[in-house]
């Protein structure tokens, strides 16, 4: 399943390397919003949050997780596969994705299944593929006044956002995965700060 063996191509005859920019971070905090405008601006393809896709596919709600851990292992099962699969799809097209590996902090938080995953070969080698050269890896932040209430998570509360985004952040640090942090609430920052880095990086960058 290594996705690295997929993510480089040869275009009019010159090896070219993918390159992904991944959004991550806790619930609410923006990364749908600021994802969405930085495809739009780099022209890429894009690779939206899964969760609401699955839930429509399976005709279920966040609710029916707390109560439910089984259904809440499927639900967090089917966000990891969904994700990898997505990427494959694109094999060597450079793109954007609103999350990346953030359902192994879900996984933890709501279901027994964590270690399962977390230990399992495929999700370690999709882990060490954010170590490679062509990964850009913003990890977005929270902020208590950026919370609302939505159709897909409508009990957010800023202590269960804070567990997330300080489980990712261990992710992160302990599997060596470099990342930009996105500490700013405001999106003009925000997209300042991929903008620069990305054009650091060498990638062209549009604009609207």
């Amino acid at each position: 399943m290594l996705l690295s063996s997929r993510r480089n191509r040869f275009e009019n005859g010159v090896y070219k390397m993918q390159k992904r920019v991944y959004f991550v971070g806790a619930q609410s905090t923006g990364k749908t919003t600021l994802s969405s405008l930085v495809a739009t601006r780099l022209r890429w393809s894009y690779i939206p949050e899964q969760a609401r896709v699955v839930l429509s596919e399976k005709g279920w709600k966040l609710g029916e997780f707390a109560k439910d851990l089984y259904k809440a292992a499927e639900f967090q099962r089917l966000l990891i596969q969904r994700q990898l699969a997505e990427e494959q799809k694109l094999q060597g097209e450079d793109f954007v994705s609103d999350r990346a590996f953030d359902g192994i902090a879900h996984a933890a938080a709501s279901t027994l299944i964590a270690p399962e995953i977390y230990n399992s070969l495929d999700f370690k080698e999709y882990l060490g593929d954010f170590r490679t050269f062509g990964s850009i890896v913003f990890f977005v932040r929270p902020h208590v006044q950026l919370i609302e209430q939505d159709a897909v998570r409508p009990d957010a509360c800023w202590e269960a956002i804070c567990r997330i985004d300080g489980m990712l952040e261990y992710v992160l640090e302990i599997e060596k995965i470099p990342y930009i942090p996105l500490e700013s609430m405001s999106m003009k920052s925000r997209v300042r700060t991929v903008e620069g880095v990305l054009h650091a990086a060498g990638v062209p960058y549009y604009g609207c």
